[in-house]
């Protein structure tokens, strides 16, 4: 893996999610002259090379993620889920996500996934989500919801709790360190 400095990696992470656009991207990579001095030639020709208008989607994130840890991705993609979903007026498809994680491997989100999530995944299910029980839901779970929400982000930034991206099954993989008391 490359040894890039931050605000170049939050550009990668940033292109993969689609905050940033594959046109955007690719007029940074011609403005940051900084990112040549950290790649090899060829890994740094391949990006500058590469067809960014024509592509699929799917194609820019197999580049994308040839320059970045899945590691740290996962975890700047968790913690920006995090952060988004503090908001009231959020996507509440969001809340789907934390259900999802939760089953998919992040164990130490089970209050978030199964709490908040599958209760508000039921309710869209019975009721839809644009139904006024669903909105009256979100807001019954606040303030409990941000106190889950920031002790999870704590788990997170404290290192108790570290990702490592994905295993063989594509399940999120973590490791949970026990706190000395």
């Amino acid at each position: 893996m490359y040894s890039i400095p931050e605000h170049i990696k939050l550009a990668f992470f940033q292109a993969k999610i689609g905050v940033i656009s594959k046109n955007d991207f690719e007029a940074w990579l011609y403005q940051c002259k900084e990112l040549e001095k950290h790649l090899e030639s060829d890994a740094y020709f391949e990006l500058i090379s590469f067809s960014y208008k024509s592509a699929h989607r799917i194609d820019f994130v197999k580049l994308i993620d040839k320059y970045i840890d899945p590691a740290e991705y996962e975890y700047y993609s968790l913690m920006r889920k995090l952060d988004e979903v503090l908001n009231k007026d959020m996507h509440p498809d969001i809340l789907h996500d934390l259900y999802y994680l939760y089953c998919n491997g992040y164990g130490f989100m089970d209050t978030l996934g199964l709490v908040y999530g599958l209760n508000y995944a039921e309710t869209c299910i019975n009721l839809g989500k644009n139904s006024p029980e669903a909105k009256v839901l979100i807001d019954t779970y606040f303030p409990e919801f941000q106190f889950e929400v920031a002790r999870v982000k704590t788990l997170l930034e404290s290192g108790r709790v570290i990702i490592k991206g994905k295993d063989e099954a594509n399940n999120y993989d973590y490791v949970e360190i026990e706190s000395e008391s």
